[in-house]
C-alpha cells in the first residue's frame, strides 16, 4: 500500500487536460478524490458533501458562469483550502490576485511535472500567499 502526500481536487473544463493533471499528481503521490468540469459543479459538490481536500487545482479560464478565480472566492467563503491556479493565461491572473486572499499559487499551461512540484511545493509549504509561473 503507498503512501499519499494528500488529497487533491481537479476543476478542469478540459477532460484530456485534466486527465494529465491527474496523472501527474499521482506521479507526485497525490491522491486525486474528484475532478469536476465547471465551477458551479466544484463549489455545491465540495459544499454539499464537506469535502476537504489538501488543496484545490484550479484551471482559472472554466466553461460556465464562473472562471477559476470567482469559483476559489466563494469556495473560501466556507473552506481555507489552498488553490494552485493553471491557465495559459498569466495576464488574466495578474489583473486578478490582488482580490485573492486565502493561500494561493499559480502555474502556467503547458507545464511539467518538476514545474507543478514546485508550485505545490510553493502553495503548501511557504508561510506566506504567494504567486509562481515557469
Amino acid at each position: 500500500m503507498s503512501v499519499t502526500k494528500g488529497n487533491a481536487i481537479i476543476v478542469e473544463d478540459d477532460m484530456l487536460i485534466s486527465l494529465m493533471e491527474e496523472r501527474l499528481l499521482q506521479n507526485l503521490g497525490y491522491r486525486v478524490s474528484d475532478k469536476f468540469l465547471s465551477g458551479e459543479n466544484a463549489i455545491q459538490e465540495i459544499k454539499e458533501r464537506d469535502m476537504d481536500p489538501n488543496f484545490i487545482l484550479m484551471d482559472i479560464l472554466l466553461e460556465g458562469e464562473l472562471n477559476g478565480l470567482d469559483t476559489a472566492k466563494e469556495i473560501w467563503s466556507y473552506s481555507d483550502t489552498p488553490i494552485l491556479f493553471v491557465s495559459g493565461s498569466k495576464d488574466l491572473f495578474e489583473k486578478s490576485k490582488f482580490a485573492l486572499t486565502k493561500r494561493h499559487s499559480f502555474v502556467s499551461k503547458p507545464f511539467t511535472k518538476k514545474v507543478l512540484k514546485e508550485g505545490l511545493n510553493t502553495l503548501l509549504l511557504e508561510p506566506s500567499y504567494v504567486s509562481m509561473s515557469n
